[in-house]
């Protein structure tokens, strides 16, 4: 049996983690074709990868939250529209940029409206924009629309399906940790809650642009990111994070928070990749993601 103030704690963290995923959504709407092509401080990552991984992430944390995280299946992330079903069918697929659309409809709550738009935007639409702006270019916003509608689609299945929690102690399976234990709910909000602020911060400096996330955000995540262990294991390959850094003097909060997470506050995007060709993912990953 839970306390009073349990519960309100737990409400109170995930409606910041709601707020974090929607900050990561409104940010994703201002993504252009060419915008995707950029690195990331994630190392070897595309801004596409980047939006790919955090898609998966939130589809995982959605499963866990319903009983199936065990299953590594819900944390794949997934193929891009014209690798997986090759130029023909991802043309074919072009009414999906009614989902880019649907971004611009994303409201001051951050609430994004996809799915209905997407389906109505259908099959002959998608034949139309190959005819006016040619079968490569359709292909490329075809890619683009589906990762970016991708996302919030993914965003979007996280919010429910936290939304539905109930009790604060029910187990997640997060493979991606450790297959040895659970972890309640309260906890694995908050690994959810810690991620996507940083990756708040990690879109916003591939775009080149300013960021002050919410200080409640980042308040609520510090303690998860202070409690990562340190040490070798962030030097393994495909650890999520890099080693710990050395905050400034004058470190912000955020500072400290990204330095706990192994990146540097310093990092600033390169000039993006020249536009004209699909959408290419980036290199193996370093350990800084």
């Amino acid at each position: 049996m839970h306390t009073v103030m349990e519960l309100v704690e737990f409400e109170r963290l995930r409606r910041l983690d709601e707020r974090a995923i929607r900050s990561t959504v409104i940010l994703a709407r201002g993504v252009t074709r060419e915008d995707l092509s950029r690195p990331t401080p994630c190392a070897g990552w595309t801004l596409a990868d980047l939006l790919a991984h955090m898609a998966a992430q939130h589809r995982g944390f959605a499963a866990a939250a319903r009983g199936f995280g065990a299953d590594p299946a819900q944390w794949v992330v997934r193929p891009r529209a014209a690798e997986a079903v090759g130029d023909t069918e991802a043309v074919g697929e072009v009414g999906a940029a009614g989902e880019v659309e649907a971004m611009g409809e994303v409201g001051a709550d951050g609430a994004v409206r996809v799915d209905e738009t997407v389906r109505a935007a259908g099959r002959d639409r998608a034949v139309g924009q190959v005819g006016a702006v040619g079968r490569d270019e359709a292909v490329r916003v075809a890619e683009t629309a589906g990762i970016l509608g991708e996302y919030s689609a993914a965003a979007e299945r996280v919010i429910t399906a936290f939304a539905a929690l109930a009790d604060p102690d029910r187990p997640f399976a997060l493979p991606e940790i450790t297959t040895a234990r659970t972890f309640p709910a309260l906890r694995a909000v908050a690994f959810h809650l810690t991620d996507c602020v940083a990756h708040s911060w990690d879109i916003a400096r591939a775009l080149d642009l300013p960021h002050d996330p919410d200080p409640d955000l980042v308040r609520a995540a510090m303690p998860t990111a202070r409690a990562i262990p340190d040490g070798d294991s962030r030097l393994a390959p495909g650890s999520p994070f890099g080693p710990r850094l050395l905050p400034g003097h004058r470190a912000s909060r955020l500072e400290h928070l990204l330095t706990a997470l192994g990146r540097s506050p310093e990092w600033r995007s390169p000039a993006p990749a020249a536009a004209g060709g699909p959408i290419r993912p980036g290199a193996e990953r370093g350990t800084a993601c």
